[in-house]
């Protein structure tokens, strides 16, 4: 499943959820989807710090790679809350 699709499934899930009005077809969510996707393509400071530690703390021989940076990367934007602070 593409990235583009699991999140238009989840905004219908949370619509549903919510109690809210909701699409049938999660494809009505793609346009929103993609706009979410959007903002989250160019990383802030404290995800490329996240990454940061991530390659001090890994011993020099670990391949840590490109899903591994994306997972500190977003799991530092989970913690910041909606105020936008930890």
């Amino acid at each position: 499943m593409l990235m583009v699709e699991r999140v238009a499934r989840k905004l219908q899930e949370l619509a549903k959820r919510n109690g809210r009005q909701f699409y049938v077809n999660w494809q009505d969510y793609t346009k929103d989807a993609k706009a979410i996707l959007e903002v989250i393509q160019e990383p802030d400071w404290e995800m490329l710090s996240a990454v940061a530690r991530l390659d001090a703390d890994a011993p020099k021989h670990a391949q840590i790679g490109g899903r591994g940076y994306w997972r500190a990367m977003i799991a530092v934007v989970l913690e910041e809350g909606p105020s936008g602070g930890a």
